[in-house]
């Protein structure tokens, strides 16, 4: 009977033993995926274990739970993340892509093993996060949004638009035919989504006092913009060279890349793109800090520096050949100028 009940004992003791959960310590660059492939369990039994929704964002110095003994039958299993690949194309970046594919930039560096601040090449092939497809049962219950037709506006961009219609800026583009990096003419008719039906309100009678034009954008005051102009003026002299982001050597965007960085604005990589992310400023409310852009070496926002005052930005030009301080007024860039933006 004694050996008997010893018996048993060690049974249960070692089947607790065996069941024991795990910890695991998220670290940096860390994904689910790689953290279910190294305890040897799917991605769905650590989600379900610990309750993500989310079973890409991940935290550095989050604790997991790992479960021991595989699946737990008595939850419903989470998806897996789909991956499929995306060829570099001109204009793409880290970020354009990240925001292209529902990604973080540190998320999608960690995919590819590539740094946050990598160059990509063209043709360069990456992992990206697939869409997933929606059940059969879930495409029957949502209604397609319809579409309407708008006229673009002085000040408008892609970016503005897609924000006006919750559309991103890549699905408005392939919706119109037209490239991300596009220059919208003021007139030129574009599609976008249809606003969703909303209840009926009474009718109200039109203000009898005129409307106020729109105002510009928030400024983030003289203090920051001392700081930002201060920084930019200390590169004044430093070589220009295609692709380079410093701080040894700038391109045009990569010399206001580096500077607004370090004064707490991040930009994408691209004159293009910071025109589209830009917050447009009325004419003849420029303020030192701003962006100013210029149509040179090709059609759409090509170069772009930061407007100082006193009709001068500071930029790093090609023709120049390196960073220096040029008035507005002057003739190539007056006749150039396409707009301002404030970030």
């Amino acid at each position: 009977m004694r050996v008997l009940a010893c018996t048993i004992l060690f049974v249960a003791f070692a089947a607790g033993t065996a069941l024991a959960d795990t910890t695991h310590i998220v670290q940096p660059g860390e994904t689910l995926w790689a953290i279910a492939s190294t305890h040897g369990i799917s991605v769905g039994v650590i989600a379900r274990a610990n309750g993500l929704r989310d079973v890409d964002r991940l935290q550095p110095g989050q604790r997991l739970v790992i479960p021991a003994g595989g699946s737990r039958p008595d939850a419903p299993a989470a998806p897996e993340p789909r991956y499929t690949t995306h060829k570099i194309n001109a204009g793409d970046t880290l970020w354009v892509l990240a925001r292209r594919f529902g990604m973080s930039v540190e998320e999608l560096a960690a995919l590819n093993g590539i740094t946050p601040e990598a160059t990509l090449q063209l043709g360069q092939v990456l992992k990206v996060k697939a869409a997933p497809a929606p059940p059969p049962s879930a495409k029957r219950a949502v209604p397609s949004r319809q579409y309407i037709r708008v006229r673009v506006r002085p000040g408008d961009t892609l970016w503005a638009l897609a924000q006006r219609y919750d559309m991103s800026v890549p699905e408005t583009a392939a919706l119109n035919g037209i490239g991300v990096d596009a220059t919208l003419q003021i007139g030129q008719v574009l599609k976008v989504k249809a606003p969703p039906k909303t209840a009926r309100v009474p009718s109200v009678r039109p203000p009898t006092t005129p409307l106020r034009r729109i105002s510009a954008p928030p400024y983030r005051g003289a203090a920051w913009a001392n700081s930002l102009i201060g920084l930019a003026r200390r590169f004044i002299g430093t070589k220009y060279r295609w692709g380079a982001t410093g701080p040894a050597a700038f391109d045009c965007s990569g010399f206001l890349q580096y500077v607004y960085a370090r004064t707490g604005v991040s930009l994408p990589r691209t004159t293009y793109y910071m025109y589209q992310a830009g917050r447009p400023v009325p004419e003849g409310e420029l303020l030192p800090g701003d962006m100013v852009f210029f149509t040179t070496y090709r059609p759409g926002p090509s170069h772009a520096g930061i407007y100082l005052g006193d009709d001068r930005f500071i930029h790093s030009s090609s023709g120049y050949g390196s960073v220096t301080i040029t008035p507005l007024s002057k003739d190539y860039y007056r006749k150039r100028y396409l707009g301002a933006r404030r970030f």
